[in-house]
């Protein structure tokens, strides 16, 4: 049985490999709650936002999913 969220996670991870932050960030719920060790406590438009930004500066993106 596939994971209920597989197109979602594939459509986020695809976007990562593309540089597109806005389509990551249209993967997040409105009312997303974001917490990692570098960027803590975002809320909502916060967490898509953090991915526009780093996509806009990323060179050469590395990131597999398996």
């Amino acid at each position: 049985m596939a994971h209920p969220h597989a197109e979602l996670i594939e459509r986020f991870y695809t976007a990562f490999n593309a540089l597109d932050g806005a389509a990551m960030a249209a993967c997040y719920a409105p009312d997303v709650h974001f917490s990692d060790p570098v960027f803590q406590d975002l809320h909502g438009p916060e967490a898509g936002a953090m991915w526009v930004m780093l996509t806009g500066r990323a060179k050469d993106p590395k990131i597999e999913l398996v």
